[in-house]
């Protein structure tokens, strides 16, 4: 038995359906925020890093296939917002560093030689800037921590005191060498009051 009623009603509830699936997603939320980057790639728009000779810390922003730095055209459409986009950095930082889950590598004797930080997250390289990355890992190395970001989706920590470093500059490098997105072999003392740049890994 055919009900037109009822086939109506079918038809008029299918085209709500997708208009309410589209009322459920969430417009994407585009972040924008500060990378370290190598002076190589030759950003237009950066700040200097203290002690640094081959790493500068660039604007970005967030789009849909990934981040990209600014040219000064386009730096200038914003008006230079070079305060916001630090104080977004940090924002960023603080809540990447929440996330972090370190892989550890020690010794035969279960001492910490350094930890791995690894994320897809094109801001991974930031947590430096945040004030949380120092207190997360001072009680395994200290109050003076070594840092190195060959590439964007890879940091590395090291003790600075004990020469723990000493040893693993030859593979840190090859793996900058070898990596699509490289950052730098430059070292990063990071301190409980900021970070400096404070030398180069030699092969």
């Amino acid at each position: 038995m055919n009900f037109p009623g009822c086939k109506t009603l079918a038809a008029f509830c299918a085209l709500l359906i997708p208009c309410e699936a589209q009322v459920k997603d969430k417009p994407v939320r585009f972040r924008k925020g500060l990378l370290f980057e190598s002076k190589i790639e030759n950003p237009k728009v950066f700040s200097a890093v203290e002690g640094g000779k081959k790493t500068l810390l660039v604007p970005a922003y967030e789009w849909e296939y990934g981040v990209r730095v600014f040219t000064k055209a386009s730096w200038s459409e914003t008006g230079g917002e070079w305060n916001t986009y630090k104080a977004n950095a940090v924002l960023i930082a603080d809540a990447i560093v929440d996330t972090l889950k370190p892989e550890w590598r020690k010794d035969q004797r279960g001492v910490i030689n350094y930890a791995i930080l690894q994320s897809e997250d094109p801001f991974l390289g930031s947590v430096i800037l945040s004030k949380k990355l120092h207190k997360k890992f001072k009680n395994e190395f200290g109050e003076n921590i070594h840092v190195i970001i060959p590439e964007r989706g890879t940091i590395y920590l090291f003790p600075a005191e004990g020469g723990k470093l000493d040893g693993y500059g030859p593979s840190i490098i090859k793996k900058f060498k070898e990596s699509s997105q490289p950052v730098s072999i430059e070292v990063f003392l990071l301190t409980s009051t900021g970070y400096e740049i404070i030398g180069e890994l030699e092969e």
